[in-house]
């Protein structure tokens, strides 16, 4: 990378194309954003403005609010599944939604507005696709939905930086010191089992770092993608099994600005279609619809697109992504739209240094009650058996980081980001606190 807080970056018009928001007062980052007066008074919420289908009917807002409510409802009771110890749930999250709105659904209503009623919550199963960054819903698993933590926060609005959230990471560049970070350092190698008892990062400019202990800080998208090769000896079978199962998935922003805003009033346009979602449908079937960006650039709006359409998206250059976008906005609102005067597309899936956007909790970690332990253990190089493929400690119930601090001479490699935090995954301040647990191992 060439930047601390890479993936939090902005283009030139201060919009930021990964992070751009923290998600509730209750962390050590809103404390820190606060202390350096960096918070902006204005709040965001998503999914805001008028719900247009693709005939260009616009929804009445009091019906789009009632069947808000009935999700929000039915998402709030699949959280319950994390508390219980039965192994009676449900497959997946969007197995459980599509259910329970099928039957909590009003049946007094007309034919018409029932099936209103379904492409709405199309449009819901799209957002929350796109919220949780994968592919499907069928993937998050409903046992674990309730294992992120709002700390009995709201956090339906987000809250804003003044000057963006590069800012809140140079505050953290300067308390460590930019004279101890080094850049454009592509890690090739991990030899975390040396001869000479110490871990060895090699580069792509053919430098080598020797150290005692390691912190990982990679993606999971990077870690799914070459810990074979990155790691060696391969990393024990635990670590590998937790790797691949935590879900990881791709989520693109694409910005827009024009001249001046030609939608008015509007809050936003949030796109509803007649048809349902296929999987080899075009790219944009599977944006959730614009948001104006406020506090922001003037006239801006921000696309969200999830699934295989962020992947599809990346494929194309940005004059066919604008193109695409300007003609569904013409689609769906029976409007001239101008041509954009700037725009940024982002392609988290192509960067190679972090693969995706966010870690979501997957089916895959169902039946594995200690999905996420191992990752958030102490790796004791001098305890790895090669018979087994497995340290030491796996036999037992020993707290490897306790036998990692009471063993100071062997070397150790530590994980951390966001997916390594068990209840603040997918956000900054998840990451941020999983590396100060692995830090404080060490000092």
């Amino acid at each position: 990378m060439q930047n601390c807080g890479d993936r939090d970056r902005q283009c030139k018009a201060m919009v930021d194309a990964g992070a751009q928001w923290l998600h509730g007062k209750q962390n050590e980052l809103y404390q820190i954003a606060e202390q350096h007066d960096l918070l902006h008074e204005k709040l965001s919420e998503e999914g805001l403005g008028e719900y247009v289908r693709d005939d260009g009917l616009k929804l009445d807002s009091f019906y789009v609010k009632k069947v808000d409510f009935l999700i929000g409802q039915i998402l709030e009771d699949c959280e319950e599944f994390a508390q219980r110890e039965s192994e009676n749930f449900p497959a997946s999250v969007e197995l459980f939604l599509r259910e329970e709105f099928s039957k909590r659904l009003d049946p007094s209503l007309s034919a018409e507005e029932k099936e209103l009623a379904y492409q709405l919550l199309e449009w819901h199963v799209r957002f929350q696709v796109i919220d949780n960054s994968c592919l499907t819903m069928s993937d998050v698993s409903a046992k674990l939905w309730g294992c992120y933590s709002f700390n009995g926060e709201s956090c339906q609005a987000h809250i804003n930086m003044k000057y963006g959230f590069q800012a809140l990471v140079n505050c953290l560049i300067d308390k460590i010191g930019s004279d101890k970070i080094i850049y454009k350092k592509e890690i090739t190698e991990i030899r975390w089992k040396d001869q000479d008892s110490r871990v060895l990062v090699r580069c792509s400019d053919e430098t080598s770092y020797s150290c005692q202990h390691l912190i990982v800080t990679f993606s999971l998208g990077v870690l799914k993608a070459t810990m074979n090769r990155l790691f060696q000896p391969a990393l024990p079978k635990s670590y590998r099994r937790s790797i691949r199962n935590i879900g990881f998935g791709t989520i693109n922003k694409i910005f827009l600005q024009f001249e001046s805003a030609w939608w008015e009033d509007a809050e936003g346009f949030q796109l509803i279609w007649r048809d349902n979602l296929e999987k080899g449908a075009h790219w944009t079937r599977f944006l959730s619809g614009f948001d104006i960006i406020s506090p922001g650039p003037a006239n801006t709006l921000l696309g969200w697109v999830g699934s295989w359409g962020a992947l599809e998206m990346e494929k194309l250059s940005d004059a066919q992504i604008v193109a695409d976008c300007v003609f569904l906005l013409e689609k769906f609102t029976r409007r001239k739209v101008p041509y954009p005067i700037r725009h940024y597309c982002t392609r988290w899936n192509s960067n190679p240094f972090v693969r995706g956007s966010y870690s979501y909790t997957s089916v895959n970690c169902d039946y594995e009650p200690a999905f996420l332990k191992a990752l958030q253990e102490t790796l004791v190089c001098s305890r790895y058996n090669p018979l087994t493929g497995e340290t030491d400690e796996n036999r037992d119930s020993k707290d490897i980081s306790q036998a990692a601090a009471t063993s100071s001479s062997s070397p150790t490699v530590h994980f951390a980001g966001e997916a390594c935090h068990g209840k603040y995954f997918s956000t900054v301040h998840g990451a941020f606190l999983s590396g100060m647990e692995q830090a404080g191992k060490l000092v």
